[in-house]
Protein backbone atom coordinates (compact mmCIF):
# COMPACT_ATOMS: atom_id res chain seq x y z
CA UNK A 1 0.00 0.00 0.00
CA UNK A 2 1.56 3.15 -1.14
CA UNK A 3 1.01 6.11 0.93
CA UNK A 4 2.39 8.68 -1.74
CA UNK A 5 2.93 8.35 -5.75
CA UNK A 6 6.47 6.62 -6.26
CA UNK A 7 8.51 4.53 -8.85
CA UNK A 8 8.01 0.72 -7.89
CA UNK A 9 10.71 -1.81 -9.43
CA UNK A 10 9.56 -5.26 -9.16
CA UNK A 11 11.71 -8.25 -10.59
CA UNK A 12 12.35 -12.13 -10.21
CA UNK A 13 16.04 -13.58 -9.11
CA UNK A 14 17.29 -16.68 -9.10
CA UNK A 15 19.11 -18.89 -6.21
CA UNK A 16 22.12 -16.79 -7.49
CA UNK A 17 20.74 -13.39 -6.90
CA UNK A 18 21.03 -12.42 -10.81
CA UNK A 19 17.65 -11.20 -12.53
CA UNK A 20 15.43 -13.82 -14.57
CA UNK A 21 12.90 -10.79 -15.48
CA UNK A 22 11.84 -7.40 -14.28
CA UNK A 23 8.34 -7.70 -13.87
CA UNK A 24 7.37 -3.90 -13.88
CA UNK A 25 9.15 -0.99 -13.60
CA UNK A 26 6.53 1.96 -13.40
CA UNK A 27 5.32 5.31 -11.42
CA UNK A 28 2.32 4.20 -9.23
CA UNK A 29 0.21 6.81 -7.36
CA UNK A 30 -0.61 6.39 -3.51
CA UNK A 31 -3.14 3.44 -2.98
CA UNK A 32 -3.35 -0.17 -3.24
CA UNK A 33 -1.91 -1.89 -5.73
CA UNK A 34 -2.12 -5.41 -7.70
CA UNK A 35 0.49 -7.29 -10.23
CA UNK A 36 0.09 -10.38 -12.03
CA UNK A 37 3.15 -12.41 -12.46
CA UNK A 38 3.88 -15.29 -15.27
CA UNK A 39 5.61 -17.80 -14.16
CA UNK A 40 5.44 -20.64 -16.63
CA UNK A 41 8.88 -19.80 -18.82
CA UNK A 42 10.47 -20.23 -15.29
CA UNK A 43 11.93 -23.78 -14.64
CA UNK A 44 11.41 -25.77 -11.48
CA UNK A 45 13.48 -24.09 -8.38
CA UNK A 46 13.85 -21.43 -5.95
CA UNK A 47 13.12 -17.77 -6.74
CA UNK A 48 12.71 -14.15 -5.13
CA UNK A 49 10.21 -11.65 -6.29
CA UNK A 50 12.03 -8.03 -5.29
CA UNK A 51 9.67 -4.71 -4.59
CA UNK A 52 11.91 -1.85 -4.57
CA UNK A 53 10.50 2.04 -4.13
CA UNK A 54 12.09 4.66 -2.69
CA UNK A 55 10.86 3.98 1.13
CA UNK A 56 13.02 0.16 0.92
CA UNK A 57 13.33 -3.15 -0.94
CA UNK A 58 11.01 -6.29 -0.16
CA UNK A 59 12.43 -9.53 -1.06
CA UNK A 60 9.91 -12.79 -0.88
CA UNK A 61 10.91 -16.30 -1.77
CA UNK A 62 8.89 -18.39 -4.02
CA UNK A 63 9.27 -22.00 -5.37
CA UNK A 64 8.12 -23.16 -8.82
CA UNK A 65 7.43 -26.71 -9.33
CA UNK A 66 5.68 -28.10 -11.92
Amino acid sequence: NLDQSNKVIIEILNIAGLIVTNVAEKLESPGLHTESIYVADLANGVYFIVLRTDKGIIRKKFIVCK
